[in-house]
């Protein structure tokens, strides 16, 4: 059965991966490796998404759309006692049932006012990330719950002595340490991934559901000096929103390639499946050219994001038209794993 790797991207626009860019826009980003590996995919060029975070989560891990869930409309926020009904039944639960290693690094974002709503509580063997909405890429602090963070600007810095640390180590908040704080999620979350893949069980199927923070445009403070170099040699200066939004995408797409190489070292049949849960904020220099709309909305911009699967000798290398939807992801991916789909 081949290994399964699930690869969200946060807020990523429709024109800002290099093989999807449309000319007469933006200038383009740069992503080489997502480059190389869409070109040895099929890719979706008509791939849907949700309005937001929460809901497209909800129904990625699910197959079932948001508004049978009770996540359809909105996010989850700190102060909201709820998450993903425990009545419902996971990819990762499905997977594992059919004897997969299930592992999750990066966000999640569907509940953690209880255990039960935690990752490891629905399927995840394994959890490094964080459960809120948004965070401070190097101090890992959480907005939402600092006081008048509403109004505060993106480039804030967040207060080390402030509330709203979020990151976790499977069931459990991690406390503040040197190797977590002013390291960038991204230098984070890969680290993470390979040491997924280099202690995984070589006779075991592994499923890794890696959800990106980038390029997610908030509180985007302490960009790596070589993502700030590639923004810079793409010729954005620095007060350039746009300046920001390369260096994110930037790193997604050094992530992209971390995880494609530890898949690699696995050998055998493999799935990797590349998509982006909404479109990008509004006015913060993405670009989801020329489709109208953006994150928040129900236009093509809001909803439509790159996607592709490489799975060699699964899928057939190229590209479709033929719409597909966020709910048809974990089915086929169960598909792909020779696993029940259930009810």
């Amino acid at each position: 059965r081949p290994d399964l790797v699930l690869f969200v991207a946060d807020d990523l626009a429709f024109n800002d991966v290099g093989y999807n860019h449309a000319p007469g826009g933006p200038a383009p980003l740069a992503t080489p490796r997502i480059d190389a590996l869409a070109a040895r995919s099929l890719r979706l060029e008509r791939f849907y998404g949700q309005p937001m975070c929460t809901p497209a989560r909800a129904a990625l891990v699910t197959g079932r759309h948001a508004h049978r869930l009770g996540l359809a409309y909105f996010v989850l926020l700190a102060n909201q006692p709820t998450g993903l009904p425990q009545t419902e039944t996971t990819v990762a639960e499905r997977l594992r049932g059919a004897g997969y290693a299930t592992a999750m690094v990066g966000k999640w974002h569907l509940g953690f006012g209880k255990r039960a709503w935690l990752p490891t509580s629905r399927g995840f063997g394994t959890f490094f990330g964080y459960c809120l909405g948004a965070q401070d890429y190097v101090r890992h602090e959480a907005a939402e719950w600092l006081e008048g963070s509403i109004d505060a600007p993106r480039r804030r810095p967040v207060a080390m002595d402030r509330p709203g640390h979020d990151l976790w180590r499977d069931a459990r908040p991690l406390d503040r340490t040197p190797a977590t704080d002013g390291v960038h999620s991204s230098d984070l979350f890969a680290a993470e991934a390979k040491k997924v893949f280099a202690e995984a069980d070589e006779t075991i199927p592994l499923f890794l559901y890696f959800a990106a923070q980038t390029p997610h445009a908030h509180f985007v403070e302490g960009h790596p000096e070589r993502h700030r170099a590639t923004a810079r040699r793409l010729g954005f200066a620095e007060d350039d929103r746009r300046y920001d939004v390369a260096a994110l995408v930037a790193a997604l797409d050094e992530q992209v390639g971390a995880v494609e190489d530890a898949l690699a070292t696995r050998g055998g049949d493999a799935v990797f499946w590349f998509l982006g849960d909404n479109g990008p904020e509004a006015g913060l220099g993405a670009s989801a050219y020329p489709l109208r709309g953006a994150k928040r909305t129900c236009f093509e911009g809001g909803l439509r994001t790159p996607a592709f699967v490489y799975a060699p000798g699964l899928v057939r290398p190229g590209a479709t038209s033929a719409p597909v939807h966020v709910v048809d992801v974990a089915p086929t991916l169960l598909a792909l794993a020779g696993a029940p789909a259930g009810a």
